[in-house]
């Protein structure tokens, strides 16, 4: 999943664009600079407080950790349908295309399946199931440009009346986790959405 690129998202628009040297709260920044007319002053309020600890372009949010030699991003999302139906979601090609920020064309289900993707410029990428249990757990390996290999899995475990969905994302560079957070809030947002409108 390479930093800077945009790609197609629930429905064909863009669900996510990755972004080298994020900068967050940069509009909440500006919005609080104020000129005042009147006397041709600019009024800057206080700096924010600096974290020498924290590197351009990462996220420091509970979500990402360590993973081995790599940086896991994990989400859990309480969804308000049984696994069943979350199954269908994120299993069929048509359905996780809906969500997913890439067109999924096939999908082999059990572990060592292909799994093809494609982007909205036609691209092809490939993938391998690497996890298949059915309402349960489904994992896969992306596969990218340079030896790029990203891990994805997705559990599901049942919650009252809904289920508990647990989504990590197991990359290796972790400039790319602040962009790439962002990115997957926004597919996991289209996905319940989704669900809710198959009723």
């Amino acid at each position: 999943m390479p930093v800077g690129s945009e790609r197609p998202g629930p429905r064909g628009g863009p669900a996510r664009t990755f972004l080298a040297g994020y900068i967050p709260n940069m509009e909440s920044m500006l919005a609080g600079m104020r000129i005042d007319i009147s006397v041709g002053e600019l009024s800057v309020p206080s700096a924010p407080t600096i974290h020498p600890t924290r590197e351009r372009g990462t996220t420091m949010s509970d979500a990402l950790r360590p993973a081995g030699d790599k940086w896991a991003l994990r989400f859990e999302r309480r969804l308000a349908h049984p696994p069943k139906k979350v199954w269908r979601a994120i299993t069929e090609p048509a359905n996780l295309s809906e969500w997913y920020p890439l067109t999924v064309t096939e999908l082999d289900p059990r572990i060592g399946g292909a799994i093809l993707f494609r982007d909205e410029e036609g691209t092809e990428l490939r993938g391998e199931i690497t996890e298949f249990e059915p309402l349960k757990a489904f994992a896969f390996q992306e596969f990218g440009e340079q030896d790029r290999v990203d891990d994805l899995q997705l559990e599901l475990r049942p919650d009252a009346d809904g289920c508990l969905l647990i989504f990590t994302h197991t990359f290796a560079d972790k400039t790319e986790a602040a962009g790439t957070e962002t990115g997957w809030n926004r597919c996991l947002d289209a996905l319940d959405q989704a669900l809710d409108e198959r009723g």
